[in-house]
């Protein structure tokens, strides 16, 4: 398995709808509906011209509470 891959999967593993408890904000629905749409998502977060603000708060929809990410050496 390639390291890319690796990585996709461990990050698309993490990625779960967001629980409506606590002050966590809810995912839009298309962004969870599928392991693809949600790195399309992540991707889209982190993605973008420079100088254009990244979107962090959609972000923290695309995670459940308390994940966390690994470096996988």
């Amino acid at each position: 398995m390639t390291l890319l891959r690796s990585t996709v999967m461990l990050v698309a593993g993490t990625m779960v709808l967001t629980s409506t408890l606590g002050a966590q904000p809810v995912a839009n629905p298309t962004d969870v509906a599928t392991i693809e749409a949600i790195v399309r998502a992540s991707y889209e977060v982190i993605s973008g011209p420079a100088g254009t603000p990244r979107q962090w708060r959609r972000d923290s929809t695309l995670y459940g509470p308390g994940a966390t990410f690994v470096a996988d050496e």
